[in-house]
């Protein structure tokens, strides 16, 4: 999912690990800043969506009725998402039985929760989006916006590459590796309650908003593309 304009997306390396994990690359090896999972559905299938990144993102805008408030988170999910050195990884789960996400899951481009069996039980579908580098747009006292000058970008990240996931309570603890773009890494998710999806909203990795989303809401709009 995109941020719209001008609104705006667990091992250890050393002895100080990073709590939420890591990314690597061959251009860096990061911090992962966010790491959210949270419930939704694909096609009136469930569904379960991963979310890392080494910017700062909300889990949702805020709920109380002040306009500079939401203004503010919205400007912070742009800066996020277009700040030069910025990564966005997003996997959507699909398993044959919904009762349990902790396994293996095979990394596809056609990743879809149909023909899961106990053969083929689990499958992933993940996107990718990077800026290395960008340039202040606007300035505006204490606000920047900026505007990507190269980006590096997988919707969907082509096959082979793994997952593995093992849910503790309200946590996902995972591995993932996805050779197309020689990117690996780690982390411990939070579980982003299943009514706040606003971040998914803004940042529609996989276009047409959330997976399974039906409404008639238009996909927010990326910056370049108005």
């Amino acid at each position: 999912m995109r941020p719209p304009i001008p609104l705006l997306l667990a091992a250890v390396l050393s002895v100080g690990c990073s709590p939420h994990g890591w990314l690597r690359s061959e251009r860096t090896t990061d911090r992962i800043r966010t790491a959210f999972h949270m419930a939704t559905d694909f096609y009136g299938q469930p569904a379960t969506v991963v979310f890392l990144s080494n910017s700062h993102f909300l889990c949702a805008l805020p709920t109380q009725p002040d306009p500079d408030a939401i203004t503010a988170a919205e400007r912070d999910y742009y800066m996020a998402w277009n700040r030069e050195g910025s990564v966005v990884l997003a996997f959507v789960l699909f398993t044959w039985d919904d009762r349990s996400w902790s396994g293996a899951y095979p990394v596809s481009e056609a990743a879809s929760p149909y023909g899961l069996d106990e053969i083929d039980p689990r499958v992933a579908l993940a996107g990718y989006h990077a800026v290395w580098e960008a340039e202040v747009s606007e300035d505006d006292g204490l606000y920047r916006e900026y505007q990507p000058v190269i980006e590096e970008e997988a919707i969907p990240v082509q096959a082979p590459g793994n997952l593995d996931i093992e849910l503790t309570d309200d946590a996902m603890v995972g591995t993932f590796t996805l050779d197309s773009l020689d990117v690996s890494g780690s982390f411990t998710t939070q579980r982003c309650p299943g009514d706040n999806t606003d971040l998914l909203d803004y940042l529609d990795l996989f276009g047409g908003g959330v997976p399974g989303d039906s409404s008639d809401t238009a996909a927010p709009v990326r910056d370049g593309e108005l």
